[in-house]
């Protein structure tokens, strides 16, 4: 056994992997609220829109299908990544090791399972990147890069069969979902991208797409191979890239 499976508990190594998790999110409650008293706060909940005011964009559908696609391509490659990593890994193992060899020596266990809490974690990360620098990169500007680097590192993945360019493009990947989930809620819920008048419906649409990829993310890597599910992780972050183009409304 390794040292920390012989002085680390199944549940203890849970905890500890778990807690940076909380980290980012506790850091940027304290910074959005500290500076806000408790009658601002109030005030804001209470709010109520003047009859009359309320308003729904020209291109509301659009704007809809355009951010529901970017959002489900998303959930794809971020929920994607928690089970193709270790998948990826056993295949590698599997290679290395042959067909013939014991179940054992090609299970996912011991450092791998470190590796994934390193990759799972990187996605936080990329949320506490997001928080410092919406203020000084656009919307388009960033996930336009994220989406390049994306499709670049998923190649990566194809034409570099090893442990070492798995973990560090996965590790990156997970980084850059982590960058497009945090300023996909900053315009999902944004009032003025989907007007007043339909805000509640809009968001609920768009979740629920979002929510869709997520889920052919999973299927897909439970029963076709990784590979396959790196080449389709590759075209999804190439369709991302005239999405965010076509993304005029977000500043």
């Amino acid at each position: 056994k390794q040292w920390y499976q012989r002085r680390v508990r199944g549940r203890t190594f849970i905890v500890l992997t778990s807690i940076p998790v909380f980290i980012p999110t506790i850091y940027m409650l304290h910074f959005c609220f500290a500076t806000t008293t408790e009658r601002k706060i109030s005030d804001e909940n209470d709010q109520v829109i003047p009859k009359g005011t309320a308003s729904i964009p020209p291109n509301y559908v659009a704007r809809i299908m355009k951010l529901g696609l970017f959002s489900a391509v998303n959930t794809f490659l971020g929920w994607g990544t928690i089970l193709l990593v270790p998948a990826l890994i056993q295949m590698l193992k599997i290679k290395e090791a042959g067909r013939n060899s014991d179940c054992s020596v090609t299970v996912t266990q011991g450092l791998d399972l470190l590796l994934l809490a390193l990759v799972t974690f990187a996605a936080n990360l990329g949320r506490l990147f997001t928080h410092f620098t919406r203020e000084r990169v656009s919307f388009r500007k960033m996930q336009l890069t994220a989406a390049l680097l994306s499709t670049g590192f998923f190649a990566g993945m194809i034409a570099y069969e090893n442990l070492p360019v798995t973990i560090a493009t996965n590790f990156t990947v997970k980084f850059l979902f982590g960058v497009a989930s945090m300023s996909e809620n900053y315009v999902l819920f944004d009032v003025n991208y989907f007007g007043t008048s339909a805000f509640a419906r809009a968001c609920s649409i768009t979740s629920a797409i979002g929510l869709l990829g997520g889920v052919i993310g999973t299927v897909l890597i439970a029963f076709t191979p990784p590979f396959y599910v790196v080449g389709t992780a590759m075209v999804g972050s190439a369709v991302k890239i005239p999405v965010v183009v076509s993304m005029t409304e977000v500043i």
